[in-house]
């Protein structure tokens, strides 16, 4: 009997939903530049319609809405662009666009989230989440992370509309 009150126990807390809190991007975060990524390859040109925010959205998150570039991962190998086609008060659709010597072209779309000021989002995959952040300069913080084990890469992408 005990073990089945324990595995009931256990297997609850495996259910349980965790509030998100702001990203703890790495200390080296905000010395990063905006810029063009220097992978060869190159991310699908994004053709993705940008919608008009309501009269009543919030201000900051509207400055989400748009076309972004730029690049993420270590000597800014990968190369991504970002498209936040419609917000509401909760949710923003984004296209996200990759591409690598390592990572074929591809893009995906996904409902993102905003939590504590950034936009947080699952890639239909289910193995990987997207952060957007704003900075202090206009651009975005961008962050990916691997749900399946510990890897994650980050960059910064400019408003390209």
């Amino acid at each position: 009997m005990r073990f089945l009150i324990m595995s009931i126990f256990f297997f609850s807390l495996g259910s349980i939903t965790v509030t998100h809190a702001k990203t703890d991007w790495p200390e080296f975060q905000p010395r990063l530049s905006a810029g063009q990524s220097n992978s060869p390859v190159k991310a699908p040109p994004i053709k993705t319609a940008i919608s008009s925010p309501a009269d009543t959205t919030d201000v900051a998150k509207a400055a989400y809405l748009g076309k972004w570039d730029g690049w993420m991962c270590r000597r800014r190998r990968v190369d991504v662009k970002v498209a936040v086609s419609e917000i509401n008060d909760n949710e923003a659709m984004v296209a996200y666009h990759v591409a690598s010597e390592q990572i074929a072209p591809t893009t995906q779309s996904f409902t993102g989230k905003f939590l504590d000021g950034e936009i947080v989002g699952i890639l239909p995959h289910g193995r990987s989440e997207i952060t957007l952040a704003m900075r202090d300069d206009g651009n975005l913080n961008i962050r990916w992370r691997n749900l399946d084990r510990e890897g994650w890469c980050t960059g910064i992408i400019s408003r390209s509309d």
